[in-house]
């Protein structure tokens, strides 16, 4: 804006008008409309009436000449210590970082360009710098930040695998930690992803995981869980490190995200790659009786052979939608026993498609209720699925659920032994306030839920107690959407259900 508004203002009720602000004389701006407008009028307005000001104002308005010493520093490379240079390069070392590039991007020539044109004086480092300096630097100020995260918690969920890359023939070992902070907001951070030379034995996997948490100073104690795999020197290595451990259905993960189009090959130790085979091939029947026509193949699948398959594959899915689930990065303990449920009366239903299945049905509902038969006796799974207002106690099996209920409330009669006859049990309950998620798209395993979510729980067994009458009231409520956040829930209903919570 031109210095010249100093003595002028632009007039309230007429925009092409100014009013100086010295005499309060009224002049054109030079036009009707903005396009027009200019300071001719009230650069001469000011030379003829006011000349100490006309002085002022071409003093201030005049353009300097910069110095030699101006212009040359200019063009002066900054050090590396200069805090603007220091800026510069953290930016880079984290782009570097969070887009996955590689460290010799500081010496590609179209980047150099660019930084170049955004700040000329600054020098870009090399990659043994980037490599030898920042990096550390970088990994330093994120550990500090992760360890700030951990202290704030004194319970964590780990996840833990060992393998080797695509891209390099190192053994690597994995620990992910997941937990639930003050304000019931799940959080996960990968802590290591370790060369693993030598021997896998049991002893060595212990000694390594071992070595993991002390470098993050994370106690056995607050271990509420480690998931892994089946390999029997993992299980192993788990019991000889004293640490609590359960496998996360590995034998129903398999490899998803597959190319819809192509023909899957199915791999004997994994159940969904047959079920993506079967898909792939009823996906593309029109284009297999086209091939089978031009090549004149002996043989073919009959029409009934087809329907069998597409039988299967109808029967499979909700396997396969239940396999992506758990297998999730956000998974909840409290997920599985609804699922084996589910699974459960799906199976146990006949249907007038059952002609040719039935042996496959009852085949999987007996490896169902064998593999998963100790699922909800067991505190991790039955006490997570019951204080998971999605599921409450509506989805146990009916001589479990009374059991399950009782061990829980003799868990909150405990906590809340101190309390004694707390006041909250008196007091009028609001109603439960839930947070509503976008719903997902709609699947054969939605209408089981909701039906069993849906049905009258068993009566439960009055107790005194506060902490009990909090599950009571609890549990007499309607259970969340499925699509719901149950740590939402308890983010707002603590107050409501502090023992609980």
């Amino acid at each position: 804006m031109s210095a010249v508004w100093n003595y002028f203002k632009v007039n309230e009720d007429d925009k092409t008008k100014a009013d100086c602000k010295l005499c309060s004389a009224k002049l054109s701006r030079g036009g009707s409309k903005g396009s027009a407008f200019n300071t001719s009028n009230l650069i001469k307005h000011l030379k003829s009436q006011h000349d100490n000001e006309y002085k002022e104002f071409t003093h201030t308005s005049k353009p300097t000449q910069p110095t030699l010493q101006q212009t040359l520093a200019r063009r002066e490379k900054m050090s590396r210590d200069n805090p603007h240079a220091v800026k510069i390069t953290q930016a880079i070392i984290e782009y570097i970082a969070l887009s996955d590039q590689p460290l010799s991007e500081v010496e590609n020539v179209g980047f150099m360009r660019l930084l170049h044109v955004l700040e000329p004086r600054y020098d870009v480092p090399s990659h043994r710098y980037m490599t030898d300096t920042e990096l550390p630097k970088l990994n330093d100020s994120v550990k500090k930040h992760i360890h700030s995260l951990l202290q704030a918690s004194s319970s964590f969920s780990f996840t833990t695998d060992i393998w080797t890359s695509s891209v390099s023939p190192v053994p690597l070992i994995s620990l992910t930690s997941q937990w639930i902070d003050e304000s019931f907001m799940p959080q996960r951070a990968i802590l290591h992803a370790k060369q693993f030379r030598g021997s896998h034995t049991s002893q060595a996997i212990a000694h390594v995981f071992e070595e993991m948490l002390q470098t993050w100073g994370i106690p056995k104690t607050s271990v509420h869980v480690v998931l892994r795999d089946n390999a029997k020197n993992m299980i192993k290595a788990m019991n000889n490190a004293g640490l609590p451990t359960y496998s996360l259905l590995e034998d129903i993960q398999g490899q998803l995200n597959q190319p819809l189009k192509r023909l899957q090959q199915d791999v004997q130790t994994r159940w969904n790659s047959t079920y993506y085979m079967l898909q792939s091939l009823i996906e593309q029947k029109r284009v297999l009786g086209v091939y089978v026509s031009e090549h004149e193949l002996p043989n073919y699948l009959t029409a009934h052979q087809w329907a069998l398959m597409e039988k299967t594959v109808a029967i499979l899915a909700p396997f396969e939608e239940l396999t992506k689930k758990v297998s999730s990065y956000d998974a909840l303990a409290s997920d599985v026993i609804p699922a084996v449920t589910v699974l459960v009366r799906l199976l146990n239903r006949e249907t007038d498609e059952d002609q040719g299945v039935k042996t496959m049905k009852a085949t999987l509902l007996a490896a169902v209720k064998k593999r998963f038969s100790d699922v909800e006796t067991n505190p991790l799974y039955f006490i997570s699925t019951i204080l998971d207002p999605r599921y409450k106690d509506r989805f146990f099996s009916n001589n479990t659920a009374p059991e399950a209920k009782l061990h829980l409330k003799q868990e909150l009669q405990m906590m809340s032994r101190a309390e004694a006859e707390g006041s909250r049990a008196e007091a009028a309950e609001p109603p439960a306030k839930l947070f509503k998620a976008q719903a997902s798209t709609s699947s054969s395993l939605d209408t089981v839920f909701e039906e069993i979510a849906k049905e009258q729980p068993q009566a439960a067994q009055p107790l005194a107690a506060g902490a009990a009458i909090e599950l009571d009231t609890y549990l007499a409520e309607a259970p969340s959407p499925r699509e719901d956040s149950p740590l939402k829930y308890w983010g707002v209903n603590k107050i409501r259900f502090p023992t609980l919570a």
